[in-house]
């Protein structure tokens, strides 16, 4: 009989931790670092089980692992883990794993409810993933994206679920390549032969029949005959992601898709007469989300059938569909009125006769768009969004040059529920935009990602007076936006004196992310006093560090400890 510790006996559950701590609304992931012994890898812990870790870094993991491994660990710690994902860690280095330790995790952990592998350099053997899979047969959510995990791998990875020892599987992601590959003429990688198609067929049909799979997300190019397997497996789809799609396809699948509520795909290359666009369109459920990428063609009879039925719609994402017009955008400005997210990537033919449509339709919910690369969008869409859409969150503009800052700063102004703000602007831009939140204040701003261009075109339109981006106005920013935890100004800043610069850092108390081109050397003492800032994790700078300053940052680096700093290099 195990005799548990008093220690051990008032352990939180860890599906209790993520619960309690969602009820205070600021720093939440160091508020583990009470939770646990050890805090260097504490973090590490709370990746595991709920979300990014405090202090990124390959020491972290391994000190966790180690601590797996002793036979006499004051927890079961190992027991805690619900989720398990092997990704790269952006801007840092990446931990490695092998086989043992994916082993390790066989024997500590039998309660993991997700598993990903993702495109990291760990390469782990199909053998050893399968026990893993054996040993937790509460799993419901398993991908793989990884190039080289092809069907092969797969078929022995995932034998355990084919066998029903995970019956509980309703989430089930297989690619070898991302959506946007979709926009190459080949596929560099993945085994696109009739055999390996029907092999990858076979195995989600297996899948299907032994588990509940409600959410599919797959690599390969829906046809008639993958269409009629998935109408006969899953029954109980609400979510589907394909590469491409063909028409004859979609017309044997909607049909049977009704609970269908999340959508990405991609037509193919085929360009359809407008009764089967029309016939198509009709046929889509009533979506939360719809991911479209649509091949040069004229779609409007697609969009005229579609948007009335999608009232619901809370998503929608155009990305690369350089041939969708304002005809064929305008019924979906005009129906979907309840959208919260939109994303234009790259609609170059779209102008503001069908976007500032969009925006007074969704005032009520809108909370965050993406528009990217729409040559045409001038200030009229923007003073839309700005004068109804007072809910906006979030707000990302790239590469959109016949915006001002006329529009901008009145969107600034206005849209006070703003978290995040981010684009790409003239230099002359960037600084108006940075001085208006300086000047009129946000208490909800966490993010502001500004980069700015040299543009001697917006200079003409904006006038040569404009306020100037020193250090005083990033002191005014620290004050006016106190709750930035992300800062990253790739701008033409004039006075960073480091002295000057470091103080003003510190007066920004929540930051956590920095990236700033700062024209200064800054040397090893300003560094040193970096590292004490109360909550920043990552800095990033572009240039601006004196030679014993590099040297002090490579050498800590090593330790590969605390604070992650980055100096790319400029020429």
């Amino acid at each position: 009989m195990n005799i548990l510790k008093p220690a051990q006996a008032v352990l939180l559950n860890a599906d209790l931790l993520p619960t309690i701590l969602s009820e205070f609304e600021e720093n939440q992931d160091e508020m583990f670092l009470y939770l646990f012994v050890n805090k260097t890898w504490a973090a590490t812990l709370v990746r595991l089980l709920w979300k990014a870790p405090i202090w990124n870094s390959p020491r972290s993991y391994k000190l966790f692992l180690r601590t797996l491994r002793k036979s006499n660990a004051t927890f079961a710690y190992g027991k805690l883990i619900r989720r398990l994902v092997f990704e790269p860690i952006k801007n840092r280095e990446q931990p490695t794993f092998g086989n043992d330790d994916l082993k390790l995790f066989s024997i500590k952990s039998d309660r993991i409810t997700h598993l990903t592998f993702g495109q990291t350099d760990n390469f782990f053997a199909a053998e050893a993933v399968c026990e893993l899979v054996k040993n937790n047969p509460n799993l419901s959510g398993f991908a793989a994206t990884k190039p080289c995990y092809n069907i092969a791998w797969l078929n022995i990875a995932l034998s355990p679920v084919i066998n029903g020892h995970c019956l509980k599987l309703t989430q089930l992601e297989i690619q070898n390549m991302r959506h946007f590959l979709i926009f190459l003429d080949y596929w560099p990688n993945g085994d696109y032969s009739d055999d390996a198609i029907c092999q990858t067929r076979d195995l989600i049909r297996e899948i299907g029949f032994k588990c509940p799979i409600f959410a599919l997300d797959i690599n390969v190019h829906i046809d008639d005959a993958m269409a009629d397997m998935i109408t006969q497996t899953f029954k109980s789809l609400k979510i589907l992601h394909c590469e491409t799609v063909s028409c004859s396809a979609l017309k044997i699948l909607l049909p049977y898709c009704k609970k269908l509520k999340w959508l990405s795909i991609a037509f193919s290359s085929e360009q359809p007469s407008d009764d089967i666009q029309q016939e198509i369109g009709s046929q889509f459920p009533s979506l939360d989300a719809l991911n479209l990428f649509l091949p040069p063609h004229d779609w409007s009879p697609f969009t005229k059938a579609l948007a009335p039925n999608q009232t619901n719609l809370r998503r929608i994402n155009l990305f690369g569909c350089d041939s969708v017009t304002d005809e064929a955008f305008l019924p979906i400005a005009k129906c979907c009125v309840r959208l919260e997210f939109v994303g234009l990537i790259c609609c170059q033919l779209l102008t503001d006769a069908s976007i500032s449509v969009l925006a007074r339709n969704v005032s009520k919910y809108l909370k965050n768009i993406n528009i990217c690369r729409i040559p045409k969008l001038t200030d009229v869409s923007i003073i839309e969004f700005a004068n109804n859409c007072h809910n906006l969150e979030k707000f990302v503009l790239d590469n959109c040059k016949k915006v001002t800052s006329r529009s901008l700063t009145l969107l600034v102004r206005k849209c006070k529920s703003l978290t995040e703000l981010s684009g790409d602007y003239p230099r002359i831009i960037a600084a108006k935009i940075v001085s208006t939140l300086a000047t009129q204040g946000n208490t909800k701003l966490q993010v502001l990602q500004i980069h700015s261009r040299h543009d001697p075109d917006s200079n003409i339109i904006e006038g040569k007076k404009y306020r100037r981006f020193d250090l005083g106005l990033l002191e005014k920013l620290a004050d006016k936006c106190p709750k930035l935890k992300e800062l990253e100004l790739k701008c033409y800043i004039t006075g960073l004196y480091p002295n000057l610069l470091i103080n003003a850092l510190y007066k920004l108390r929540n930051l956590e992310k920095l990236f700033m081109e700062p024209k200064q050397n800054l040397n090893r003492e300003h560094i040193m006093k970096l590292e004490n800032h109360p909550r920043l994790k990552e800095v990033r700078f572009e240039g601006g560090c004196s030679e014993d300053a590099m040297l002090y940052i490579k050498e800590r680096n090593k330790n590969r400890k605390g604070m992650f700093i980055h100096v790319k290099p400029t020429y």
